[in-house]
């Protein structure tokens, strides 16, 4: 019994020095948008291709993914009380969240019905691209900003000589 007690403590205490370092964590955060981002381009290249069945299984395991990533990253701490990144990727995350729930499946819907479309289907799906983009740009941006400054902050990068 002190073996197991003992074991769980080792454990618990591995899992809560986890992230001791920033760039531990800087990775655990980042390793979840990025994740998430890599199902989103997978199914726009199926979607590119015409592979509908490949794309609707790789939308159900974006959505999984994302699920997952959302629920890691609002699990987190604040790295030292440093809260900007962590809330950046749960946005971004989200972001993907939503559209994985809900633009992506309607999207994927309409395409799999093949044309001709009506001037409504063609008009929402241009309305649902042009939203992803203009949304995700933004959003990443953010991700991105909040990145730099956080690596800048702890110094995980050396400035460039001018």
């Amino acid at each position: 019994m002190k073996n197991l007690l003992s074991l769980s403590g080792v454990i618990l205490l591995l899992l809560l020095g986890a992230c001791s370092t920033p760039a531990d964590y800087n990775t655990a955060v980042m390793d979840q948008a990025v994740s998430v981002e890599r199902e989103a381009a997978n199914i726009t290249r199926l979607l590119q291709e015409r592979d509908f069945e490949g794309a609707q299984n790789a939308f159900e395991a974006g959505r999984d993914r994302t699920k997952r990533a959302l629920t890691r990253l609002e699990r987190m701490s604040a790295f030292r009380g440093d809260d900007a990144l962590r809330q950046a990727a749960i946005s971004f995350v989200a972001f993907y969240d939503r559209l994985f729930t809900n633009e992506y499946q309607e999207a994927l819907d309409l395409l799999k019905r093949g044309g001709p479309f009506s001037m409504d289907e063609s008009d929402r799906l241009f309305e649902i691209l042009t939203n992803i983009s203009r949304e995700g740009v933004d959003v990443k941006e953010h991700l991105v900003a909040e990145h730099l400054a956080f690596i800048e902050r702890y110094g995980l990068i050396v400035q460039r000589k001018p």
